[in-house]
């Protein structure tokens, strides 16, 4: 950051940053989504720029009565000759100066009219405007077509930070052995996770959480070594790896589980949260569990709540083995709705996202054979519903429809 700062000098900088999610919306995977998105950032930051970018809208706002809402329609169109323009006009960067960060240009949908030869196209095209005033930063994958001699490779810079975090999710763990200390022990592990991820942050994060669970039965150096050893260096065996170490109900319960959140992803739904997975085994056991419940008068104690999640979080834990990771969901309710603490799971990375939908989808398909996902989910948010009542559902539009149709 400083170093963009004493480039930008005494004009403003203005940053904007962009992350491609192939699993999300579709403004969050296309090449339309990147170029709406850019645009919004940079006029909601500077919206002096709007009468660049939209001359003769910004005429006919001015021209009508601040009272009537003007029903502007932007088309695909007019969302890049906006962008075009404003990127090209020298008046601008006499004032200001851009930077883009834009992550997983790999994740970039590609179509039939557009691909990633086009997207590069328009990045440089992007410079070519503005090679001094204009600043560029963006990460994929190492494919071919965005492989050119500005580049840095990652793992190169983050052995340190990576050797960081093995360190401090190894404390307080010993680790023994008959010629050393612990402290040498310790640090012969660090080298050989760190040495082994190759600057993989996710690697060295998915290892860890398997050795983590061996540690509390296990902590003998030789033992712990020869476990990192056995552990595939690329990502795809990985996960494999960690698969197949489940027993096959775990496996088919984590198949699931992920074919739901990753419904979910793609339809851009809130996430799955930990009382709804509690729900899930339920109606793996029962498929019409929520339906033989009647509405009134068998909601949980907050005890209750605690106890379904802690149970939730064990087994997710277990069954997913470290590829789904556990957050706190944003608090989005409606001011009659009572707090509560609503917690929610998706893919550790979007590679892993990608992993069950590419590699493993014959896998997927036996394990949800007979597995309704929309049903599932419907059953579990009535379930939701008449456990905590309409006033703890977290969906504030869901449960005004909800409440609207009681007596």
């Amino acid at each position: 950051m400083n170093g963009l700062r004493q480039w930008a000098g005494n004009r403003r900088l203005v940053l904007v940053r962009f992350f491609f999610w192939r699993p999300g919306t579709e403004a969050e995977k296309t090449l339309d989504g990147l170029l709406c998105g850019i645009l919004h950032d940079t006029l909601k930051q500077c919206p002096e720029f709007i009468l660049v970018a939209f001359p003769e809208r910004w005429e006919e706002s001015m021209r009508t009565d601040w009272r009537v809402q003007l029903p502007f329609r932007f088309s695909r169109r007019d969302i890049r000759a906006a962008l075009n323009t404003l990127l090209h006009k020298e008046e601008l960067y006499k004032k200001y100066r851009l930077c883009f960060f834009i992550d997983g240009l790999d994740e970039c949908l590609e179509t039939c009219q557009e691909d990633y030869h086009d997207m590069v196209n328009l990045l440089l095209g992007w410079i070519d405007a503005a090679p001094l005033d204009l600043k560029l930063c963006v990460s994929s994958r190492n494919y071919e077509i965005f492989v050119d001699e500005k580049r840095l490779q990652l793992h190169e810079l983050t052995r340190l930070d990576i050797e960081n975090f093995v360190i401090h999710r190894l404390k307080g763990f010993e680790i023994c052995s008959y010629t050393e200390s612990a402290a040498q022990n310790k640090q012969k592990l660090v080298k050989e996770i760190v040495d082994r991820a190759d600057g993989v942050f996710l690697w060295a994060a998915l290892v860890l959480k398997s050795l983590r669970r061996s540690l509390k039965y296990d902590n003998q150096l030789e033992h712990l070594l020869r476990r990192i050893q056995r552990m595939p260096r690329d990502m795809k065996s990985l996960i494999e790896h960690l698969l197949a170490w489940a027993n096959p109900l775990d496996r088919i319960s984590a198949y699931r589980t992920f074919a739901v959140v990753g419904k979910l992803s793609e339809l851009g739904m809130t996430p799955m949260t930990l009382l709804r997975y509690n729900f899930l085994s339920d109606y793996e056991i029962d498929a019409t569990f929520a339906i033989h419940t009647e509405l009134r008068g068998c909601k949980l104690s907050e005890s209750g709540m605690a106890t379904r999640k802690i149970q939730a979080q064990a087994r997710l834990k277990d069954q997913s083995r470290g590829l789904l990771e556990i957050k706190p969901l944003p608090y989005r309710g409606h001011l009659l709705m009572k707090h509560t603490d609503i917690e929610h799971f998706t893919f550790i990375h979007h590679s892993v996202f990608d992993f069950p939908q590419t590699h493993h989808v014959l896998d997927i398909r036996e394990a949800c054979e007979g597995f309704d996902i929309v049903d599932a989910m419907s059953q579990i948010v009535l379930a939701e519903i008449k456990f905590f009542g309409l006033y703890t559902f977290h969906s504030t539009r869901l449960r005004w429809l909800l409440l609207k149709d009681l007596p």
